[in-house]
C-alpha cells in the first residue's frame, strides 16, 4: 500500500510501476501513472474536500468491462465523502455518511452504501446503486441501470433507454428521454415515463403517467384480502393505483375474491387465475382476456371482449363462465384442459360471418380429441340453445354455443392451433 499524506494536494506526477493501492488525498492527478491501479481507497474523512480522479491509462478487466480501477471504496463510517471519477466502479458500501459519488463520461458502477448519497452517472452506460439511505440518483445520457436500495429516494434515468427500479420506500422515478423500464416493488411510488415507449410494471399502490410515446403499464395484483376492482378508462383502482397517458396495459388478479377488470380503449391484456367469480371487460381496442381457473379452483367468470378484435380464451377449468366478444372478428379460444373438469361454458354472441372463431390449442386437443373438423362434429350435436360441444362424451363439461346450429358452422369456423397453449 502507498500511502500519502492528508494534506498533500496531489499524487507523485511521475510513477512508472504498478500500485496495489493508493490512499485518496483532497485532489490525485495519475495522468502520467505508467502502470496499473488496483485499488484506490479513502480511508479518512473529506469534510470540505472532493477527492478528483482525472484520468487513468492501464484499464482493468472488471466483469467482463475494462475499467481503469478495479475498485475505489469510501470505508471511512459516517463521513461525508466526495468522488468524481470516470470510467471506474466506486464501492461505496461501507460508509454511513451522505457521500456524493460522480462518474465521468465512461461506462461507471456506483454503490452509495448507507447515508442520503448523490450519485451522478454522468454520460455512459452506467449502474447506479443508492444502498440505505434516502437517496438521488441522475443516470445522466446512456443506457443506465439505477436501483433504489432502501429508503425514500429519487431515481432519473435522463437521455437513453434507461431501467429503473424500485425496492423499499416511497419513490421517485423519472426514465426520462428514451425507451425505459420502470418498475415499482412496493411503497407508494411515482412512476413517469417520459418521452419514448415506456414499459413500467406498478405495485398496487403507487401513481404512474407514461407521458409521451406508446407506453405500456404491466401490474400483478396477486392474491387480495378484498374485491379488486381495475377501471382502466378512469386510470383508477381500488388499491390507490392511479394511472394516465398509457396506451395498453397488463393487469392480472388471483386469490378468491371476486374481482372486476375493466378496460379503456387502449390495448388490454387481463388475466384470472382467481377461484372467485371475476369479471373481465375488454372495452374498446384489440384486447386479451385470459381465464385461469385451474390455477386456483373453480369460478364462474364472465369475459367481454368490447369493440375491437379480441380474444377470449378459457383453460375449460371448474365454472361455467359467460364469454361475449362483442363487436369485431373474436376468438374464443380453449388452451388447457385438465383431464376431469366440470362445468359448462357459454359463447354468447358467436358470429362466423363477422370473422368469430372458436379454437382448440393443441394441449385441448389432446384432452378431448377434438383435433380436426370431423372430431369436432363428432364431438357437438344441436341442443335447444345452441351448439353444445362435450369434452368428455357427457353433459356437463363443454361448450354451449348459443344462438346457432351445427348447419350454421363451417370448417373455417373452427381451428386448431398446433402451436401448443
Amino acid at each position: 500500500m502507498v500511502g500519502l499524506p492528508e494534506n498533500e494536494r496531489e499524487a507523485a506526477p511521475h510513477v512508472n510501476h504498478d500500485m496495489d493501492r493508493i490512499s485518496l488525498v483532497p485532489d490525485i492527478d495519475v495522468s502520467n501513472q505508467h502502470g496499473s491501479i488496483e485499488v484506490l481507497q479513502a480511508g479518512f474523512a473529506i469534510p470540505a474536500e472532493t477527492a478528483r480522479v482525472h484520468e487513468t491509462l492501464a484499464p482493468a478487466n472488471v466483469g467482463g468491462y475494462p475499467q481503469p480501477f478495479e475498485d475505489i471504496s469510501t470505508d471511512k463510517a459516517g463521513s461525508n465523502d466526495a468522488l468524481i471519477v470516470s470510467n471506474v466502479m466506486v464501492d461505496g458500501d461501507a460508509t454511513d455518511g451522505d457521500d456524493l459519488i460522480q462518474g465521468g463520461p465512461g461506462t461507471d458502477s456506483l454503490w452509495g452504501g448507507g447515508g442520503d448519497d448523490i450519485l451522478l452517472g454522468g454520460d455512459g452506460d452506467d449502474y447506479l446503486d443508492g444502498g440505505a439511505g434516502n437517496d438521488f440518483l441522475d443516470g445522466g445520457a446512456g443506457r443506465d441501470s439505477l436501483n433504489d436500495g432502501v429508503g425514500d429516494d429519487m431515481l432519473l434515468g435522463g437521455n437513453g433507454d434507461d431501467t429503473l427500479y424500485s425496492y423499499d420506500g416511497d419513490d421517485y422515478l423519472d426514465g426520462g428521454d428514451g425507451n425505459d423500464r420502470l418498475a415499482s416493488f412496493g411503497g407508494y411510488d411515482i412512476l413517469l415515463g417520459g418521452d419514448g415507449d415506456d414499459w413500467i410494471d406498478a405495485s398496487r399502490d403507487c401513481f404512474v403517467d407514461g407521458g409521451a410515446g406508446y407506453d405500456v403499464l404491466a401490474i400483478d395484483f396477486g392474491k387480495s384480502e378484498n374485491p379488486i376492482v381495475f377501471d382502466a378508462a378512469s386510470g383508477t383502482t381500488t388499491t390507490g393505483l392511479t394511472f394516465l397517458n398509457i396506451e395498453a396495459i397488463s393487469a392480472q388478479v388471483s386469490g378468491d375474491q371476486n374481482n372486476q377488470l375493466l378496460g379503456s380503449d387502449a390495448n388490454e391484456a387481463f388475466f384470472s387465475s382467481s377461484s372467485g367469480n371475476d369479471v373481465l371487460d375488454g372495452g374498446g381496442g384489440n384486447d386479451t382476456l385470459v381465464d385461469q381457473g385451474i390455477l386456483e379452483g373453480s369460478g364462474d367468470d364472465r369475459l367481454f371482449g368490447g369493440e375491437g378484435n379480441d380474444r377470449l380464451q378459457n383453460d375449460g377449468g371448474g365454472g361455467s363462465d359467460e364469454l361475449t366478444g362483442g363487436p369485431g372478428a373474436d376468438t374464443f379460444s380453449w388452451f388447457l384442459i385438465p383431464p376431469s373438469g366440470e362445468g359448462v361454458d357459454r359463447i354468447l354472441d358467436f358470429d362466423g360471418a363477422s370473422g368469430d372463431r372458436i379454437e382448440f390449442s393443441e394441449t385441448a386437443q389432446g384432452v378431448t380429441g377434438i383435433d380436426d373438423f370431423d372430431a369436432f362434429l363428432a364431438a357437438s350435436r344441436d341442443v335447444e340453445e345452441g351448439v353444445y360441444i362435450s369434452f368428455n362424451g357427457t353433459d356437463d363439461f363443454g361448450i354451449l354455443v348459443e344462438n346457432v346450429s351445427l348447419a350454421d358452422l363451417s370448417s373455417s369456423d373452427i381451428v386448431f392451433d398446433v402451436g401448443g397453449a
